[in-house]
C-alpha cells in the first residue's frame, strides 16, 4: 500500500548550473509506502518531467511553481531521479 503524502505539479525552469535550459511540465511529490503490517516506511520522493531534457549525468535543478528548487538528474531512458530535497 502507498499514499501521496505531499507534492506539486505545474510548469517549472530546469537550469544546468545558472543557465536555463528549459521550460517544463512536472509532476512531483513524496509517497510513503507501507509494509505488509500497515507500519509506514520513510517516504520516497518521485519526480515526473515531460519531455525531460536529455542531459545525462548533470545535476539538473528545477525551479518550481512554489518557489522551490528540486535537484535531479536524468537517465539515458529519460527518467528522473531526485538528488536532494526541495529546497529554497
Amino acid at each position: 500500500m502507498s499514499g501521496l503524502s505531499k507534492g506539486s505539479k505545474g510548469v517549472g525552469r530546469v537550469f544546468a548550473g545558472t543557465k536555463f535550459i528549459a521550460e517544463v511540465q512536472y509532476d512531483f511529490g513524496w509517497y510513503r509506502h507501507y509494509d505488509e503490517d500497515g507500519i509506514p516506511e520513510p517516504p520516497s520522493p518521485n519526480l515526473d518531467v515531460t519531455d525531460p531534457p536529455r542531459i545525462q549525468g548533470e545535476r539538473l535543478t528545477l525551479h518550481m511553481n512554489d518557489g522551490c528548487k528540486l535537484d535531479f538528474s536524468v537517465s539515458a531512458q529519460g527518467y528522473c531521479t531526485v538528488e536532494r530535497e526541495p529546497y529554497l
